[in-house]
């Protein structure tokens, strides 16, 4: 492949997008016809030759935008193209869904300027943003999509080029230079497995609630230690003011999406309202702690567009592995062997909780019964998760070590260690003992795919767990309905 030619179209997407920006973020056909196609024939799928990629693409009611074909024309990748700016997350679950039903191994999200590539077993292959990538970095990342590499069904993920009639000092590039006063180490910090370049975050924000940073490491080999997303953005334009690449002059700084604020003169929103958490960076300059990590991300992202940084050489540092809970000393320090689980009793007017599946304003049950004969009273759809989880802890087949214990959707937790939604909020939960706490947003529509989900994650056959059905007087619980 000649790589000369890809990083030319990605250095011409690069200039589209920074002159059309407004433009293409309007419309889905303007951001597939300008920025998306283009990469794709350089990576060498035509997409104009049915032989090669086949456009609206449809399986059962949904249309994708594109099929990659393998050598035997089975479609290899599901392509879901986004308007520019877009997010790509919303489209994630349908398209994995889809691409998995149909025997399609690999899902690929672009909205011009961010691509994604997952395999079906939701590996991520690729995940690079153009805007914010260097270009030659940029080209080996896109190599993934490299047709004679996805269309082998196993594809490599390329990390440098190697030309076997080249000289090996030829194989490390130097890195890119970054304009004085900064001085860019040629080397990547020690234990790479703890450190992870920002750029990473900045492409995809779904692992900000899996990543907590401890420090951050900047070109110039400083180490600042963090707490959260929120210190980074400050201690970010604590240095950068330290390095002259931020000054009063340059405020107000807006976000790259919207007319918001990153950093003003003075501690006021763009609306004009005060700005909530200021902190002073220098007379001038006021950042605000204010916001979610997503939030705060963006803000990064326009910070190091503003003046002129490369995400790539600025390093986060995961926190510690969390110590184990203790056990209390009257507890034994092992977790006790798991009860085998026996044969259900008569099953008389009570229905297997798989096959709950209750109408609209259902009452809840009025009682559930476990595997080995234990019957409980239920008052609310609530307590049907809350009961399963305390039964499953007694059982030895519930611990702490399991958690967290994610939906279907992977957007929200049933299970958690501390009282913590997955975007970090407090989450409305039920205690079951330290470090088990179930969600209480577990109402009738979630019945019974959240139980199934917890019974299967602790190797128990939800089948064998029983409900009654409530009296015919009893009246709706529409506060969990």
């Amino acid at each position: 492949m000649n790589l000369d030619a890809l990083a030319e179209t990605i250095e011409t997407l690069k200039k589209r997008i920074l002159k059309h920006d407004a433009f293409l973020r309007e419309s889905r056909t303007r951001t597939r016809a300008a920025l998306v196609d283009p990469l794709l024939r350089a990576l060498g799928w035509d997409t104009a030759d049915p032989d090669a990629v086949l456009s609206d693409y449809r399986l059962n009611e949904h249309v994708f935008d594109y099929a990659l074909l393998a050598a035997y024309g089975e479609p290899a990748a599901l392509v879901q193209i986004k308007k520019l700016g877009d997010p790509l997350v919303a489209a994630r679950t349908d398209l994995f869904t889809c691409a998995r039903e149909a025997g399609i191994a690999y899902a690929c999200l672009a909205d011009g300027d961010k691509w994604e590539l997952h395999a079906v077993d939701d590996q991520r292959l690729l995940s690079v943003a153009i805007n914010d990538t260097p270009t030659h970095e940029c080209a080996l990342q896109l190599l993934t999509l490299w047709r004679p590499n996805l269309a082998s069904w196993n594809p490599a993920a390329a990390n440098r080029p190697f030309m076997a009639s080249e000289p090996k000092q030829k194989l490390d590039p130097p890195p890119a230079p970054i304009p004085e006063p900064l001085s860019v180490p040629t080397t990547r910090p020690s234990e790479e497995y703890k450190w992870v370049a920002l750029s990473r975050f900045l492409v995809t924000y779904f692992e900000v609630y899996e990543y907590v940073p401890a420090s951050i490491r900047f070109p110039d080999e400083s180490e600042i230690p963090i707490q959260d997303w929120t210190d980074l953005h400050v201690e970010l334009a604590k240095w950068l003011h330290s390095k002259g690449l931020l000054t009063s002059d340059q405020m107000p700084i807006k976000r790259l999406t919207s007319d918001a604020y990153v950093a003003n003169s003075e501690p006021i929103e763009h609306t004009g309202k005060d700005m909530k958490l200021p902190v002073k960076i220098a007379h001038g300059i006021y950042v605000s702690k204010h916001g979610s990590s997503m939030r705060h991300l963006e803000n990064i992202k326009a910070l190091t567009h503003n003046c002129g940084i490369d995400n790539s050489h600025i390093y986060l540092k995961r926190s510690r592995d969390p110590e184990p809970t203790p056990v209390p000393p009257t507890e034994p320090k092992q977790a006790p062997t798991p009860t085998p689980i026996p044969d259900s009793p008569s099953t008389d007017g009570w229905t297997p909780l798989p096959e709950c599946k209750p109408p609209r304003n259902a009452p809840p049950p009025s009682a559930i019964r476990f595997p080995d004969g234990k019957e409980i009273d239920i008052r609310s759809w609530n307590d049907i998760l809350s009961e399963i989880a305390g039964w499953l802890y007694e059982q030895g087949r519930l611990t702490s070590d399991k958690m967290p214990i994610l939906s279907k959707s992977r957007k929200r937790f049933i299970v958690n260690s501390e009282p913590k939604s997955l975007k970090g909020s407090p989450m409305r939960s039920t205690k079951i003992v330290d470090g088990i706490f179930v969600g209480r947003d577990n109402g009738r529509s979630r019945i019974p795919m959240d139980p199934i989900l917890l019974f299967e994650h602790c190797g128990v056959d939800p089948s064998k767990t029983l409900l009654r059905a409530a009296d015919k007087t009893a009246s709706a619980d529409e506060g969990n309905s």
